[in-house]
């Protein structure tokens, strides 16, 4: 049998809604190593965020997290690829005008992550600019109402991207990302490091984030409850959740797992 790369994003997809990995997708991806195929998480949170279920997982590989923007191996505790926001963005970020208007801002590192302001005790306090480099991520939490004028500033800097999703009735979270960042790049170096071909390559996600992922993949697969526009992009839209074990489901079903 042809060895197969697997990538899959956490939340949404091979995360419950209660954060927890579904039974049917541990013991389907338990199979599937045993067999010798590749699988690794890609998801837009922190490596902090991710490690416990890439362990809960027992998996042996890459992980990439920060949408593309980090990958790492928890096995020889290496950084494989690193893409930062370059420092004159992060400068007019965290200090420019827009400050005023955002309640919360978290920074993440190459090695540590902060809050710059807000009110958090669990996260370490920026005091020292000097501390600004290696930045691959920002996160703001902000008013609803403040949304359009923050985007329109965000969409004249031209070395980063951003998301955004709704955190309660009131608040916004947007996180910024390097341009540069992309799971599916990351997907790339990951192939090309284990050279397995681009036929056998799957991508399975949630989100509009998981997009370009899912496409480059030879095989893209939304789950029932991805985005509508990660649906169009998808070759396969499966009839089962996240809740349900969608992953597991699925590459019991495409693997012939018994």
């Amino acid at each position: 049998m042809d060895k197969y790369l697997i990538v899959i994003d956490l939340d949404g997809t091979t995360l419950t809604s209660n954060k927890t990995i579904h039974e049917i997708t541990k013991n389907s991806i338990k199979k599937l190593k045993q067999l010798g195929h590749t699988i690794v998480i890609a998801t837009g949170r922190s490596l902090s965020g991710s490690i416990k279920y890439y362990h809960e997982l027992e998996l042996d590989t890459f992980i990439i997290t920060r949408n593309g923007a980090f990958v790492y191996s928890p096995i020889i505790k290496e950084i494989m690829m690193m893409i930062d926001i370059p420092k004159k963005s992060i400068n007019e970020l965290l200090y420019g005008h827009i400050n005023e208007y955002i309640n919360e801002i978290y920074i993440e590192s190459k090695d540590e992550f902060f809050i710059l302001k807000g009110k958090s005790k669990e996260v370490k306090q920026l005091t020292n600019q000097n501390d600004l480099k290696n930045i691959t991520t920002c996160k703001l939490m902000l008013q609803k109402d403040k949304l359009e004028y923050i985007l329109n500033y965000l969409n004249s800097l031209s070395d980063i991207i951003y998301d955004y999703w709704n955190y309660n009735d009131q608040i916004i979270l947007l996180e910024i990302y390097p341009k540069l960042a992309d799971k599916s790049i990351a997907l790339g170096f990951i192939a090309d490091y284990y050279h397995i071909s681009h036929k056998n390559i799957i991508a399975i996600g949630d989100g509009n984030n998981d997009i370009k992922m899912i496409k480059n993949a030879h095989v893209g697969v939304a789950v029932k409850n991805a985005t509508e526009s990660l649906k169009r992009n998808a070759d396969i839209v499966l009839d089962y959740t996240n809740n349900e074990g969608a992953v597991g489901l699925f590459l019991n079903d495409f693997f012939k797992l018994s």
